[in-house]
Formats: C-alpha cells, structure tokens, sequence
C-alpha cells in the first residue's frame, strides 16, 4: 500500500484523538471546511498542508509517518467470517452496509431493521472481529474494506426476502474465486429484479 493513504488515515486518527476537529484545520490552513473534507476524503494533502496539519497536531510527519508504519494493516475476511456472513442474509446485509459506512441511524431509517435488531447484528460483528463497536454505536473496520473477501467461498440461494420484502432470492451456487463486498450506494427497501 502507498505511504501517502497511511499518513492520511493516521493524520485523521491524530486529530481525534486530539479532539480537533476539521473545522479547526480548515482554520489553521485557511481553507472552507468543505475543502477541508474533500482533501481528507479524497487524500490529496501537500506536504505543506500535511506540515501545517502536523504543528496544529504539535507533532511531526515523521511521527505521523513512524506511528502509520507501525499500525497493523486491516486484514481481510477469514473463511471462517465469510461463511458466517452469508448464513444469514441480514447480517450479510447489515455487513455490506456497515464496510460501506453506513451509520446505525441511516440503517435503521431506511431499511427494515428496528435499533435493537441493528445493534444484535452490530454485537455479532463485533463478535466475528470484523469490527470493533465503539461508544456511541460507532464502528471501527477491522477488516480492509477494499478487499473483504477469501477465495474459495460457497454461497447457497441467499433469499432477499428478509431484507427487502421480496420474494425474489439471488442465488450464488458453485465454487467462486472471489468473494468480496463493493462499496456502491444502495437503494433501501427495493430489491433487485
């Protein structure tokens, strides 16, 4: 993986950490705070920028650079994991939609999961180490969700109906080379026809 996607995520973990916010770097660099998300989202920092981010950290890029060097790279999804997941179509839902992002109260408003049932999947994830559920109902990945997949999987008629009302099922059957989740946005409450 390049150096400059680790610097970026650790620049992002140092400002939590220190509780300053991007409002406070678009302050420190002079930009709007959307500017701000943009270069964060889309990792495209200066070095200059990176060196002003790192004195409103009152630290340094080789301290930025030592402490992402030194932090283990997400690991993708076990066997194990993976058979788990797609058992049970909601979770393998609730899944997709957590290594894309999707916070507990999007989930909860737009598909047909009351909190506790979101949170019971949110529990079970935790438990399966895939991530790592923070106060708050916030979630830390602990896979890479760019390559959450094994080869070799089974997966057997996964039936949409629980999830989405249909009675339609997507079925996946023999043996796949791959196995992974695509990060793409979702239409809640319609299934596929």
């Amino acid at each position: 993986m390049p150096d400059q996607p680790l610097i970026v995520a650790e620049l992002k973990r140092a400002l939590r950490e220190r509780g300053l916010t991007y409002a406070a770097v678009a302050k420190k660099l002079s930009l709007s705070l959307a500017t701000v998300k943009r270069l964060f989202s889309r990792g495209d920092l200066s070095l200059r920028r990176i060196d002003q981010i790192c004195e409103l950290l009152e630290t340094g890029l080789a301290e930025i650079a030592a402490r992402a060097r030194d932090r283990p790279t997400p690991a993708q999804l076990t066997l194990a994991q993976e058979h788990e997941i797609v058992s049970d179509p909601r979770l393998f839902l609730m899944s997709w939609l957590v290594l894309n992002r999707a916070p507990l109260e999007d989930i909860v408003r737009s598909y047909r999961f009351t909190e506790r049932e979101a949170l019971k999947y949110f529990y079970r994830l935790d438990e399966l180490k895939i991530i790592e559920l923070q106060p708050g109902n916030r979630v830390r990945l602990l896979v890479n969700r760019h390559s959450a997949g094994v080869p070799e999987v089974r997966c057997n008629a996964i039936s949409t109906r629980s999830c989405c009302g249909s009675s339609r099922q997507a079925t996946l059957q023999g043996k796949v080379k791959s196995f992974s989740f695509m990060a793409a946005r979702s239409r809640p409450r319609r299934c596929a026809t």
